[in-house]
């Protein structure tokens, strides 16, 4: 019997009595308690009983709790009240009207009764510890009614909180952040609650917010400060309709006037240029040319923050085709420039000076168009690169150089002449001097002589072929392998 008394006062500390548990102490004659005041002084004679058979487990604070269960169902119906009025809710909840009615009798029998067959008693104990949160809540109208406009669709908050960083410096994170989470807190109470819906749905709708709240300390001094800047945030919003509009605007232009431009129509010249890799902010841009005359020239690093833009706001159904079309044009035209650097610097000789352009008046050709190209461009350089890589097989002497390195040496050498500067002359030398450190000019000219007539019926765009190459290198360490074994005979001598 004593343990299954502790058992009935575990749950009253819990604070999960039930009706059913009061019975199991006072039988039928709970009937005869009308208010809580006639039932506490028994149940505190039965605290006392037992608190000295189990001193560890019962105290005489341990029934403090039922004193103050009615006191917090009254608080919990103010909180609920301020969530009603806020939100517009019409509807009369009746068990939770009939709940409200016995309490404020303390009638605690009758409430019991209530909770037993209706309601969930620990759910207004959600709504007692979030008093100031709903406090707070029940004090922004105004920003719940501009929640509604800007986060019907959860992706429409990711929309307006990532256009909002590109929009503003790192120090506004913080408060963006506060927003986003506020958002994601009350949206569902914003918008799973009609105002004529039923008490459940108003539950499992606050259930949400709790369980995403919990724990979270700051939550009411955030839903305080998003409040206070209110006005800020709608001057963002404002900020980012005009972007929006303003970025539609330049896709449209693009297709009403503009192309897109790919590559690059100049050699390499210099020994720099031969040993950095050329960027994709030098490989596209794109240009505006208006009826009227006028040019409007946008680098790699305008389209690119056009596309992202136009990411952000890809989720507006307005804007969902022409949006789509961009994007993915530039993002094939992206890839494109990335095929053409590795065509370029593996000496492929249709992409020395390449140059694609593309309007943008039928985006869907344009889409299928820059497709097939790149399709098309990365089986040329899957050939390139097996070409090269059998010639290295062939000749082990390719091996001493890298791939832009071996691109210099078939650009210099192909247009080699008795007349270029000595800064020429010099600057091929230390690279060919990596394999024959004796390796005059006479030698090389010399090899090109060589292989003259069949450079000539062969060449293109002054680049000589891989193989043509091989064979120079081939002949020069030859030249080295010579000299080593004259000086290894002239030491032995």
């Amino acid at each position: 019997a004593f343990s299954k008394l502790r058992g009935i006062i575990d749950n009253v500390r819990s604070e999960q009595i039930l009706q059913s548990d009061i019975k199991k102490m006072f039988g039928p004659t709970v009937a005869g308690y009308a208010t809580y005041a006639d039932v506490k002084n028994d149940l505190l004679h039965i605290c006392h009983a037992v608190s000295d058979l189990y001193p560890d487990r019962i105290s005489d604070n341990t029934f403090k709790k039922l004193e103050i269960i009615l006191s917090d169902l009254k608080s919990s119906f103010e909180s609920l009240d301020l969530i009603k009025k806020t939100l517009n809710i019409t509807t009369v909840w009746k068990d939770v009207e009939k709940l409200r009615k016995t309490v404020c009798k303390e009638q605690f029998e009758e409430a019991l009764s209530v909770v037993d067959a209706h309601l969930d008693l620990r759910f207004f104990y959600k709504l007692r510890d979030t008093r100031e949160l709903v406090n707070g809540f029940a004090k922004s109208q105004e920003l719940i009614t501009w929640i509604k406009e800007i986060a019907k669709d959860e992706k429409d908050i990711g929309t307006f909180i990532d256009l909002a960083n590109t929009l503003e410096d790192a120090a506004t994170s913080d408060r963006l952040s506060g927003l986003h989470r506020i958002i994601l807190a009350i949206r569902p109470l914003v918008f799973d609650v009609r105002s004529d819906g039923q008490f459940s749905d108003f539950q499992r709708a606050f259930d949400k917010m709790y369980k995403f709240v919990e724990g979270d300390t700051q939550i009411t001094d955030r839903l305080i400060d998003v409040t206070e800047n209110l006005k800020w945030f709608k001057e963002m919003q404002d900020l980012q309709t005009d972007t929006t509009k303003s970025s539609i605007s330049q896709v449209e232009n693009m297709k009403a006037y503009g192309r897109f431009i790919v590559g690059c129509n100049q050699k390499r010249t210099g020994l720099s240029d031969f040993f950095e890799e050329r960027k994709i902010d030098d490989l596209m841009k794109a240009e505006i040319v208006y009826e009227s005359g006028d040019t409007k020239h946008l680098k790699y690093k305008d389209l690119k923050e056009l596309n992202d833009k136009l990411v952000l706001i890809s989720g507006q159904q307005n804007y969902h085709e022409k949006v789509l079309s961009f994007t993915q044009v530039f993002g094939k035209l992206t890839q494109i420039c990335d095929v053409y650097k590795e065509l370029n610097e593996c000496g492929h000789a249709n992409y020395q000076k390449w140059v694609y352009e593309r309007d943008f008046k039928e985006p869907a050709q344009a889409w299928e168009d820059v497709n097939k190209l790149h399709k098309d461009m990365l089986h040329q350089l899957e050939e390139e690169k097996n070409k090269i890589e059998d010639k290295i097989r062939e000749y082990a002497a390719l091996t001493n150089f890298t791939r832009l390195q071996l691109l210099y040496l078939r650009n210099r050498l192909s247009v080699f002449k008795e007349d270029e500067p000595p800064s020429y002359y010099h600057e091929t030398l230390i690279l060919l001097q990596a394999i024959s450190p004796q390796v005059v000019m006479e030698d090389v000219k010399r090899q090109i002589y060589i292989i003259q007539e069949e450079f000539e019926s062969t060449h293109e765009r002054d680049l000589l072929s891989i193989d043509q190459l091989g064979k120079i290198l081939t002949t020069l360490m030859q030249k080295r392998k010579k000299y080593r074994l004259r000086l290894c005979v002239d030491t032995t001598a």
